[in-house]
């Protein structure tokens, strides 16, 4: 099983006619890392890598449910379900289960790892060319504001809004990248449904390894909240109503700290104020350039 891209788990088996446990081998992975319930999202990965003994093995079926001991002596249970293109692991302990696919004889587990980084089991899901469209299109489109109008780009976000849907609903949204692009796509929806569903696609992405996904989780919360009349509490919304300053209002300043702010990626609060004043030097620059008395 890769993870990032890095051997992660290996799983080896042999058949051992003089053995009376019938099968020996062990099961290898790094020397600690914690895993979410999906068995998809490993964080906090320390090397180098250790291997657990194979002591017990017991065919049932088409499965093998083996005993391996870890290093303080605890007993670990599994069972294999070999397929045509790999198999499944269970860890019948904690409820999970992992897919492996075959390995070469010269594979060894990865020992170098970022203790900081979350690694993903995404590389079984590839991302989809059409959900990489729909999300240049998106950003192109806000590229081209000066030569498409409001109403046209609001069109294509609709549009992109359903064919996005479409694809989730067909399972074909599934890696990181997927779910990171489809966040950007609802984020520039119109309803407080369109912000809370791409908070959650924003979510998966971070859970499958797009540590970048941090910030626009924040920021479709942050648009959820004011668009259901409740204060932001990231502060990474700016808006100016009919001309009038730009503000971050509503705004719940105490209930995160810079510390939280920081660690999804958001600036701090003296540093959204610098933001917002430069972005209201702007907007300002910008009026006096359009009502400025044209020469003759």
């Amino acid at each position: 099983m890769m993870a990032s891209g890095q051997p992660f788990l290996l799983l080896e088996l042999h058949k051992h006619a003089h053995s009376k446990r019938g099968w020996v081998g062990g099961l290898t992975a790094p020397k600690h890392f914690n895993v979410d319930p999906t068995f998809t999202s490993f964080s906090n990965l320390e090397g180098p890598a250790k291997t657990e003994p194979i002591i017990a093995a017991k065919s049932e079926g088409d499965r093998l449910e083996l005993t391996v001991r870890d290093s303080d002596a605890t007993l670990n249970h599994l069972v294999w379900k070999p397929s045509a293109t790999g198999g499944t692991l269970e860890f019948a302990d904690i409820g999970a289960q992992a897919t492996l696919v075959p390995a070469s004889a010269a594979t060894h587990v990865s020992g170098t790892w970022d203790k900081a980084k979350v690694y993903s089991a995404s590389a079984a899901w590839p991302d989809n060319a059409e959900m990489t469209a729909l999300f240049d299109a998106d950003q192109g489109d806000r590229e081209k504001l000066g030569t498409m109008t409001v109403s046209e780009v609001a069109t294509h976000d609709a549009e992109r809004r359903a064919r996005t849907r479409s694809l989730l609903d067909s399972g074909k949204i599934r890696s990181a990248n997927d779910f990171y692009h489809a966040a950007f796509i609802f984020q520039h929806g119109l309803t407080a449904d369109d912000y809370l569903l791409a908070h959650t696609f924003a979510v998966v992405a971070a859970a499958r390894g797009r540590s970048d996904a941090a910030w626009i989780a924040a920021a479709t919360l942050d648009r959820y909240l004011q668009q259901i009349g409740q204060k932001q509490i990231y502060g990474t919304q700016f808006q100016s109503v009919n001309g009038s300053p730009l503000t971050q209002e509503p705004y719940d300043r105490t209930l995160v700290s810079d510390a939280l702010r920081q660690a999804l990626g958001v600036p701090r609060l003296a540093d959204q104020e610098k933001r917002r004043q430069k972005l209201q030097q702007e907007a300002d620059a910008a009026n006096r350039t359009l009502h400025a008395t044209p020469k003759h």
